[in-house]
């Protein structure tokens, strides 16, 4: 019942409000509004979560008509726009996302992730290095900055980007990169049992890196 007192309250203030404040029926009409972009933020970030990218897309943009400048929309809709592949959309989009809040991680992430949807890895491995020194060293950016120099053939900088992966801590960033790494030396058996491994501990969190690495061609 606690969840319900600001919306009495707010309906309270808009009955006794003077001549020019918000109507009764405006009130109303916010909160209803309210209401449906929150129904809609959870629903698009589900449908990319879930490849139902069209479905998010449609989503978003009915949210962010309701709430213009929403962050957490502007990334979902620039997400499913990297996803169906119309990059011009999706980078305006993201960009919208990071200046309406440039603390966020997310969108930030995901421009790195259209870079390297577009193969432009080396490109990708600067956006992400900058998250690293932005964020620290979260698992999933040591992986992505590992697997750019593996894309790029270089090696070096993988070996020493592998080395920074830790187990049990970085989870299933630490089983992906090191079955990439098995992939570059041949032993694919070794790098499946690896990615099996990922899948049977850290299930959910795995099929995040799963479709990352089938979208690189490494994994056949």
């Amino acid at each position: 019942m606690r969840r319900c007192i600001p919306y009495l309250l707010a309906l309270a203030s808009a009955a006794a409000a003077p001549a020019g404040a918000v109507s009764r029926d405006e009130a109303f009409a916010r909160l209803r509004d309210e209401a449906r972009v929150a129904k809609l933020e959870e629903q698009s970030a589900d449908d990319v979560k879930n490849h139902r990218y069209e479905v998010a897309l449609k989503k978003a943009i009915e949210a962010d008509a309701l709430r213009p400048g929403n962050p957490i929309i502007l990334n979902t809709k620039g997400a499913a726009l990297t996803e169906l592949g119309r990059y011009d959309e999706a980078t305006k989009a993201l960009e919208a996302a990071v200046a309406a809040d440039p603390q966020a991680f997310q969108p930030q992430f995901n421009q790195g992730e259209m870079l390297s949807l577009q193969k432009k890895y080396s490109d990708a491995a600067v956006q992400f290095t900058v998250l690293l020194s932005r964020f620290g060293a979260i698992p999933i950016i040591k992986y992505k900055i590992y697997l750019c120099y593996v894309l790029t053939g270089q090696k070096n900088l993988a070996s020493d980007a592998l080395r920074t992966m830790r187990y049990p801590e970085d989870g299933a960033a630490w089983y992906f990169a090191h079955a990439v790494d098995r992939l570059q030396a041949g032993q694919r058996s070794e790098a499946l049992r690896l990615l099996a491994a990922a899948d049977a501990i850290h299930h959910e969190e795995a099929q995040t890196y799963r479709d990352t690495l089938r979208g690189t061609g490494l994994l056949k």
